[in-house]
């Protein structure tokens, strides 16, 4: 299995934390936060770990070196303005070797919830989601007709079943995937981002099926609102 970080975008509604920095270094508990990631999925076995970044890269590229994680790979996507469904697609060439987990770098989970992220796979597309969080306009939302879901948004006003930053891909279907990176991309710009994609394959009629991880906790940090809310989260787990 491998693992996929997107970590190329510029993060502005935290800006005044992060400054010159990039989101995924911005520091938790004295710890850039991309360090509590790879600290925690290096404790599993992963054939590589990519991680695709392009705002303020220099200063990505010199963390990764400081901190000498095996198997751990950085490419650079000079577009990161732009969709993060083009940072995925700049990684392309790395990824048909082994199934994948892809993961958005201001995400980070609890060890119990990496064991059920980095479980093997039983479905060609997986979408990992809960449904224990009371969801707000800016989370992303899916609608599920019977055992698929079947579309993802913001904008859905069925307030059940929230994404939670983490698509699963078997090997083999890692093809007919990126194709549909392609196709989502031509068919809606540039400024797409990767959950588009899960929109795509419902439409061409693939069941995308769902991995429950409801019960444990995992943080996101968009907003000045939900880093402090990831400080307060992780110390709590530490300190249990």
């Amino acid at each position: 299995m491998q693992v996929l970080i997107l970590a190329a975008g510029q993060g502005t509604r935290l800006e005044a934390i992060h400054q010159d920095q990039p989101k995924s270094l911005i520091s938790v508990l004295g710890t850039p936060y991309l360090k509590l990631q790879l600290q925690a999925l290096t404790q599993f076995d992963l054939s590589q770990i990519t991680v695709v970044g392009g705002f303020e890269f220099d200063q990505l590229q010199s963390f990764l070196k400081s901190c000498d994680f095996a198997n751990v790979k950085l490419i650079e996507n000079p577009d990161y303005k732009k969709g993060n469904l083009i940072s995925f697609l700049t990684a392309q060439n790395l990824l048909l070797k082994d199934d994948l987990v892809l993961f958005n770098a201001d995400h980070y989970y609890s060890l119990s919830t990496y064991k059920k992220l980095l479980s093997p796979l039983t479905y060609p597309i997986e979408a990992c989601y809960d449904t224990d969080r009371q969801l707000t306009d800016d989370d992303m939302k899916i609608i599920k007709e019977g055992d698929s879901f079947v579309q993802f948004s913001k904008a859905i006003q069925d307030l059940t079943y929230g994404y939670v930053g983490v698509t699963r891909v078997q090997k083999s279907f890692l093809p007919h995937y990126l194709q549909a990176c392609k196709t989502t991309l031509q068919d809606n710009g540039e400024a797409t981002h990767v959950e588009q994609v899960l929109n795509e394959l419902s439409a061409q009629g693939v069941e995308v099926h769902g991995l429950d991880i409801s019960g444990s906790w995992w943080t996101e940090i968009d907003t000045p609102e939900d880093y402090q809310k990831a400080v307060k989260i992780i110390e709590g787990d530490t300190h249990a």
